[in-house]
């Protein structure tokens, strides 16, 4: 990257220095009639510095490192860019003015250390006018950052080579004679990555598994300078080239994918690896990032459905639990019923004053029934307290079993978002599932933080003046091809099975769900124009393996699934989205196997991932 931006943009005006978060800033660079937005990130784990087409958003207030930006480097010309050697900094001067309109040099370092990457922001006597992140004593005893203190370049790890230094400053024999010196002091036999690691400095164990396998021959590496000792190991030959391609600014940029399959930008393409190439390093890192961003995004986004829905789960059996014992001691009302009647049938039999009294059964007198009086109080006045007791818990008793129903099929929907959570594939699903999750109230109190924490401004404001929260566009169904130009539509998620059922079906296509479980509604429809006919029996195998392949049951085998035709399915009134009652239906055991093609998913048809099923095979 900085060969890059020598090559282009030195000379380069910066017109706008801004920060879209609280580890990225931007500078709007201008220059022969071209614009470019030079990015620099201090993420721990994305820390980088690339060119890109677009500018990037603002933080609704400035923090204050933006407002030393704007100060000291906005309306400023770009001088130099450098690093130091291999040292995962990079160094940008610029020419500025201060406050009283003299001209200055003032210089902006990106440390991209990992963990402890920051941006630092130098004046011309060489201490911090201000620092992205503002390290004190507390933080490292050794090396603050602070406005005001001198700055310190990061410390060196002592005892290895830094190759580019040692070319530069020997050539390739002083290179050579240095690292000769450090492998020296090396075990003998030590693997080639660790040695490198340990004596080379700048690279990283991907980088030397790469030099270790150039120096074993696999093409692709950078050229080796002339001028080297003929007693210079293969290894040490790849390390002088590594150096000289830094040093002469020949780069070969690529975007690879790391064992995890992550996007990476390279500077060259490392063996063993599939390499994209880009025509700069900017484009290399614009389209890596952006790939990885998104990755990640994806992968929060999907962490943090996990634990809501986790938790909900977890909420909502103790609140089963508890409602069903409530609902076990309330079945004991009967015996205060019978109770209270006894105490009616029998007054004469109950003594004044008694606190206790065995009267017999009506079932069989000969069986006595034991009762606690209060004997303040009448036989008569004691059986009217039993009797409202009865009719209290009986009443609390229904209430109790409501409630229940009504948590069983809280619960069954948390398994149907658990199901359609693991089965979604990109990130508008994910954000289709958090959109109706919070629509059901499972994200109540994450969203109400949200909206305190969302910046003015953000949003549609409506007829009447206040703002709208725009839903995610709905996905639409997959859609699969069958046997005899029938098609297979199937449902993404609670509310996309709701759309498809409810209003994109006809009411002769074939509905299917696997029985008694969480899955999605899949539809069966004729070819285009076709009439309303029994299927083919293919066609309808295919579509009930579909509907086995996206439910609960997917890792099984032998899998119920119903199907009927669709006007025989019904939502009752209140229901949850995606949960359905039908009649009429017939089974079929399938394997979730050999699904047949997928087609591109049909135009507009509800967000995405799997649905709901009825107690005992909705």
């Amino acid at each position: 990257m900085a060969a890059e931006i020598r090559a282009d943009w030195i000379g380069a005006r910066v017109e706008r220095a801004g920060q879209s978060d609280f580890y990225d800033v931007y500078l709007q660079l201008y220059a022969a009639r071209r614009t470019a937005c030079l990015i620099l990130s201090a993420r721990p784990d994305l820390g980088r510095v690339h060119l890109a087409p677009a500018r990037p958003g603002n933080l609704p207030v400035p923090p204050a490192f933006c407002q030393a930006l704007r100060r000291h480097v906005e309306g400023g010309r770009l001088l130099t860019a450098a690093q130091d050697g291999l040292e995962r900094s990079l160094q940008l001067e610029f020419q500025s003015r201060d406050d009283l309109g003299n001209p200055r040099v003032v210089r902006l370092v990106a440390e991209l250390t990992g963990h402890l990457a920051n941006l630092v922001l130098v004046g011309p006597d060489g201490r911090v006018l201000d620092a992205l992140r503002r390290i004190d004593e507390d933080c490292n005893r050794v090396r603050q950052t602070l406005p005001g203190l001198p700055y310190a370049v990061p410390p060196r790890t002592p005892g290895k080579v830094d190759p580019v230094l040692s070319l530069r400053a020997g050539g390739p024999a002083g290179l050579a004679a240095d690292l000769e010196a450090a492998w020296t002091r090396r075990p003998a036999g030590e693997q080639v990555v660790e040695r490198l690691t340990a004596t080379v400095f700048g690279v990283s164990r991907p980088l030397a598994r790469a030099l270790g396998a150039w120096a074993a021959g696999a093409p692709g590496g950078p050229a080796v300078p002339e001028g080297l000792p003929a007693s210079l190991p293969p290894l040490g030959a790849v390390v002088a080239a590594l150096a000289a391609s830094v040093a002469n600014s020949t780069f070969r940029p690529c975007v690879v994918r790391d064992s995890h399959g992550d996007p990476l930008p390279q500077a060259w393409p490392l063996p063993g690896t599939a390499a994209a190439s880009a025509a700069t390093p900017s484009e290399a890192c614009v389209q890596a990032y952006a790939d990885l961003t998104e990755i990640r995004r994806t992968l929060a986004l999907r962490q943090r459905i996990a634990a809501v829905l986790r938790a909900a789960r977890e909420r909502t059996a103790r609140r089963l639990a508890k409602q069903e014992e409530e609902l076990a001691a309330a079945h004991g009302a009967e015996a205060l019923r019978e109770a209270g009647e006894l105490l009616l049938t029998y007054p004469h039999l109950v003594p004044r004053g008694a606190a206790h009294v065995d009267l017999p059964s009506f079932s069989d007198p000969a069986r006595p029934v034991g009762i606690e009086l209060d004997p303040r109080l009448s036989a008569s006045a004691n059986a009217q307290r039993l009797l409202r007791r009865y009719q209290k818990e009986r009443r609390a008793a229904g209430v109790v079993a409501a409630h229940l129903e009504l948590g069983r099929s809280e619960l069954g929907y948390i398994a149907e978002a658990e199901l359609a959570l693991a089965q979604a594939e990109a990130t508008a699903e994910l954000a289709a599932l958090e959109a109706e999750l919070a629509e059901q109230g499972l994200l109540g109190r994450q969203r109400r933080a949200a909206r305190r924490r969302a910046p003015a401004g953000r949003g549609s404001l409506s007829a009447g003046g206040k703002a709208e929260t725009r839903r995610p566009e709905p996905a639409p169904p997959l859609v699969f091809s069958a046997a005899a130009g029938w098609r297979i539509l199937v449902g993404r998620n609670a509310a996309g099975n709701d759309r498809l059922t409810m209003r994109l079906a006809r009411p002769d296509d074939i509905w299917l769900h696997a029985k008694q479980m969480p899955g999605s509604h899949v539809l069966l429809r004729p070819p285009a124009g076709g009439p309303a006919a029994d299927p083919p029996e293919e066609a309808l195998l295919q579509a009930a393996r579909c509907a086995a392949y996206y439910s609960a049951g997917r890792s099984g085998r032998r899998i119920p699934v119903d199907h009927t035709r669709r006007r025989h399915v019904w939502k009752p009134g209140g229901a949850r989205p995606g949960f359905v009652l039908y009649a009429e239906e017939r089974t079929l055991l399938v394997d979730p196997v050999d699904l047949p093609p997928r087609e591109e998913p049909a135009a507009r048809a509800g967000p995405a991932v799997p649905a709901r099923a009825r107690p005992g095979g909705e």
